[in-house]
């Protein structure tokens, strides 16, 4: 005789039904000293039925609850189903008391309820509970251990799979989720800006789950996975310790059941190729939450790397790689996004100490005479507040703004100059008046300067001259910075008042004037001697 029901069943990981943003992880019960209770055997298959099931979902708030409903259906096979058909009374008893106060059903009617399901050819998952805890002796049967992936429906009949073993696939998506992922009651998503990334990640979910999910297009230049079933959201929660419903940066670190290696790697591998960025031969990842930054620089300290670490301005929190550890960090990182991996791919090794000198400009990046600032990934225009309210004339900013497909408020912002207009916004403004880019940018009248993120703004120049030709001349450029000769005070009076930056010690440390010359020149190891 069943002596265990849904109140006192020690498989449920909560002592009492609690909401969701109670729900214990696994991050807290390894902490706590419980990781047995996620596995069913020798720590390789993970006990399923405590992570879908909850104890709160037990709970009936209303008569009407259907509260079988709630639960995942465990897909049978041919023998198990011969096997509980045998025993089915036996099952319905057992059944019946397990679910006492919650699904108040005599026997016989629970025994009709276990037939339908049989033939249907899935068990609620509490039920197949019920028999694993009547039939200890042949849970491995009931439960199909050897397999890497359980197979169930929801209660409309919609098949998924959820994993029953940790393996470098799940670790690397667990960290996509970590990164770009959001949860919601019943749907999980991850934004990313490149569609084959996201269409990527929709084929691994569908090996790893069969849930191929849906792509959207929330904007113009992002993607974004929605995937709709409420146990995957809960697997990836507890997986993670991400909470649904909430902000997940407070709450974000590291997850305990991927700290072994390879999976501690693919973990970070994914979370990189979501917050990671391999740009400009550098290596960096930004997080809002300190505790995650903090975790990932643990486990680059653990890999022997020395990383750098920086508070933002903007409350986010960025680790740098030195150079020097690059070759190292590429060693063992692994890069699946298609954009990012073509970045990964051109870092070099080691820190490049060679200096080169400019040779001339690159003619190939220039349009109708003019520099190409298209090629300027990022560039954002200081000065062109008048200009914005010009173009508008007696449009309403909500009806402008749906016209450039942007809000009301950024046309307010953009109004009052507080936020720089980055090139592609501009070019849908000039389309309208059927003008081209660069023409407008060098035919301005009032003063602009250029800028890209939080760098200082600077001015530009739109085409090649002889002044500009002159001060590229006598710099000494280097992969990732820029230097005076010592002691040119004259130059660097002149590089300021061309550019208008500041230069402190000899260096110009600017991101748009160093993406300029990257694009626009040419360089050469050995200086050119000038002509007498």
């Amino acid at each position: 005789m069943l002596t265990i029901n849904w109140r006192t069943d020690p498989q449920l990981f909560e002592p009492e039904p609690v909401g969701k943003t109670s729900w214990l992880n696994a991050n807290e019960l390894i902490t706590g000293g419980r990781k047995k209770d996620l596995f069913l055997r020798d720590n390789q298959i993970l006990n399923l039925f405590p992570i879908l099931v909850r104890r709160s979902d037990f709970v009936r708030r209303t008569s009407r609850d259907r509260i079988l409903a709630r639960f995942p259906f465990l897909v049978l096979t041919s023998d198990q189903k011969a096997f509980l058909k045998k025993k089915k009374l036996l099952l319905a008893e057992a059944t019946a008391h397990y679910f006492y106060s919650s699904v108040n059903r005599s026997i016989l009617q629970w025994r009709d309820r276990i037939q339908t399901f049989l033939e249907r050819g899935a068990l609620p998952f509490p039920v197949m509970r019920v028999a694993q805890e009547v039939w200890g002796t042949n849970k491995e049967f009931l439960f199909a251990q050897n397999k890497r992936a359980v197979s169930f429906t929801s209660a409309r009949g919609e098949p998924f799979k959820i994993p029953t073993k940790l393996t470098k696939e799940l670790a690397y998506l667990a960290g996509m989720v970590n990164g770009d992922g959001n949860l919601q009651r019943y749907i999980l998503s991850i934004v990313d800006f490149s569609l084959g990334n996201i269409e990527q990640l929709q084929r691994q979910f569908q090996c790893l789950f069969a849930q191929e999910g849906r792509i959207q297009y929330p904007t113009k230049n992002s993607f974004e996975l929605i995937i709709t079933n409420k146990w995957l959201v809960r697997f990836f929660s507890f997986m993670t310790d991400q909470p649904i419903d909430k902000k997940k940066y407070p709450h974000l670190q590291e997850p305990l059941l991927f700290k072994t290696e390879p999976l501690r790697t693919y973990y970070w591998s994914g979370v990189l190729d979501a917050d990671g960025s391999y740009a400009n031969k550098n290596i960096t990842f930004t997080s809002t939450s300190r505790r995650f930054a903090e975790d990932f620089l643990q486990y680059l300290h653990d890999k022997g790397i020395q990383a750098t670490w920086r508070s933002q301005q903007d409350q986010t929190f960025r680790i740098y790689i030195p150079r020097k550890f690059h070759a190292k960090y590429k060693s063992f990182a692994k890069c699946f996004h298609p954009v990012k991996r073509r970045e990964f791919q051109a870092i070099t090794k080691g820190r490049s100490i060679e200096a080169r000198y400019f040779s001339g400009f690159n003619y190939k990046a220039l349009i109708n005479g003019f520099f190409n600032f298209r090629l300027l990934k990022g560039l954002s225009v200081i000065g062109l507040a008048p200009y914005v309210k010009q173009i508008r004339r007696k449009r309403s900013k909500k009806t402008f703004a749906k016209l450039l497909r942007v809000t009301a408020t950024s046309i307010r912002e953009l109004e009052t100059g507080r936020y720089g207009l980055n090139l592609q916004l501009l070019e849908r403004m000039l389309k309208l008046e059927k003008q081209s880019l660069m023409p407008f940018l060098a035919g301005y009248q009032e003063p602009l300067k250029f800028r890209m993120r939080s760098s200082q703004p600077v001015r530009l120049d739109f085409r090649p001259n002889k002044s500009l030709k002159k001060i590229f001349s006598s710099l000494i450029f280097f992969e990732n910075r820029i230097r005076l000769p010592s002691d040119d005070e004259e130059l660097k009076i002149a590089v300021e008042r061309h550019f208008g930056v500041q230069i402190k010690k000899a260096m110009i440390i600017n991101k748009v004037i160093r993406d300029f010359v990257t694009a626009f020149c040419n360089f050469s190891r050995k200086k050119e001697k000038k002509k007498s």
